[in-house]
């Protein structure tokens, strides 16, 4: 229960906050001849195992070069806003730190948004 309570209470916080992360919801284009599946498979393997800290971290290593390479990758980013999420409330223990996460995971989590013609056209529009 008491993890609901705090789940409840981060996204509280963010839509409270929401100052904070103003900013554009920009995509960058895939590099030409960009291939990122086998670097994608490496942070699959990792993110099965994201229980563990260290490979939470390299899954998350992974994804970002896989965005790098081609920031188009839904898939990826998705993992890196749950990534962050879970590293900030899963693994982190000092408040700072969490908060770096879960500024990353929105972060994260406005370019995936920015993947989205029809939401990016609303914000263009100033909803």
């Amino acid at each position: 229960m008491s993890r609901n309570i705090h789940s409840i209470a981060f996204f509280g916080l963010l839509t409270a906050c929401g100052g904070a992360h103003q900013g554009t919801y920009e995509v960058g284009a895939a590099a030409e001849g960009t291939d990122s599946s086998a670097a994608m498979a490496e942070a699959d393997g990792h993110w099965q195992a994201r229980g563990d800290a260290a490979e939470l971290q390299a899954a998350l290593t992974g994804y970002e070069a896989v965005v790098a390479a081609d920031p188009t990758n839904r898939v990826a980013l998705e993992r890196l806003v749950r990534g962050y999420y879970f590293l900030g409330d899963g693994h982190n223990t000092e408040d700072a730190d969490k908060l770096a996460s879960w500024n990353t995971a929105i972060n994260w989590g406005k370019q995936c948004m920015g993947l989205n013609a029809d939401f990016v056209a609303q914000l263009d529009k100033g909803e």
